[in-house]
């Protein structure tokens, strides 16, 4: 598994090394990160887990019937040197934004690999309190190879346990006025 997913094979060395390359960048001190350094104890584990994602045109959704849950409405892609990988996201997330026709204000929850967060946080200048609010991989853990369709599942889910919520939250108030 290190050799498959946690090792950068252009530069020979464990990927945990890109995220102290991204702190020292990016003056970010070991009392920002989230125990001090990149340890066992504050990364993301290694989980089992698995994830599926079924992306149809909205033609195609409409043809076969199926009840779509969300909708693609821009994207961003970015490209750096490999270990510079941690830092990419901060290049691609203000392009999606603005390829979906929106503005970073409008954007209630960010779900970001939390190797990436506080860096993501600081350089976007995103709210803390809308990004990774069920707790991100560290707490969800992150299994190789789904990393990205997990983000996204967590995503939808933050948005459904909102529709709860509200649900919830107008049931009692029919209920009691």
């Amino acid at each position: 598994m290190a050799k498959d997913g946690l090792w950068d094979v252009y530069n020979d060395f464990g990927m945990a090394i890109c995220a102290e390359i991204c702190a020292d960048q990016h003056k970010i001190t070991r009392e920002q990160q989230d125990g001090g350094s990149v340890t066992a104890g504050n990364a993301s584990s290694i989980s089992d887990g698995a994830a599926a994602l079924v992306l149809v045109t909205g033609k195609k959704a409409v043809e076969l019937r199926v009840q779509v849950i969300a909708k693609i409405a821009g994207y961003g892609d970015a490209a750096q040197a490999p270990e510079l990988f941690t830092t990419t996201p901060a290049l691609a997330i203000p392009k999606a934004i603005s390829n979906a026709g929106l503005k970073a204000s409008q954007i209630d929850y960010y779900e970001i690999n939390k190797a990436f967060a506080l860096l993501l946080i600081k350089s976007c200048g995103l709210d803390p309190e809308k990004v990774n609010v069920h707790g991100g991989s560290i707490s969800l853990g992150h299994p190789i190879g789904c990393s990205g369709a997990r983000i996204l599942v967590t995503l939808l889910g933050v948005y459904s346990w909102q529709l709860i919520l509200v649900l919830h939250k107008l049931k009692d108030f029919f209920q009691y006025n």
